[in-house]
């Protein structure tokens, strides 16, 4: 409880010290040369009740924050089984042939099938023309 008036004190200050400044400073004369104070010392005084909510709000936030980190260890234990079964499926597929491989290896077998069948072709003919020229 204490420590809750203490944060409840402090939003007060940081609302209404800057105005208060500003009140002397304005008494003084002081106070039209400070456009950046005038403007934070007019923009803090509504907030004070954006302050007193997160003051109000903060110990539900602090006590979700402790079960959050409690429960901690079983989510990261669950992340990490994710993990490691995306692991598993990465790994079993780089294991299969790729099929864009699969198809160049298959295309130069089909150029060096080709090149071999003309070769022999040639070298049939060039056969037939030597064995024709000796007649």
């Amino acid at each position: 409880v204490f420590r809750q008036a203490c944060w409840f004190t402090g939003a007060f200050y940081i609302t209404w010290l800057p105005y208060l400044a500003l009140q002397y400073m304005w008494s003084s004369g002081q106070a039209l040369t400070h456009y950046g104070f005038i403007l934070y010392a007019a923009t803090s005084v509504p907030l004070q009740g954006f302050w007193n909510f997160v003051v109000y709000v903060r110990p539900r936030y602090m006590k979700d924050q402790v079960e959050v980190i409690a429960a901690l260890p079983s989510r990261v234990t669950q992340r990490l089984s994710i993990v490691q079964r995306r692991n598993d499926i990465v790994s079993a597929c780089s294991r299969v042939p790729n099929l864009e491989v699969l198809q160049e290896e298959a295309d130069l077998e089909d150029e060096e099938e080709g090149k071999r069948r003309a070769t022999g072709r040639r070298t049939s003919v060039a056969t037939t023309k030597s064995s024709h020229a000796g007649e």
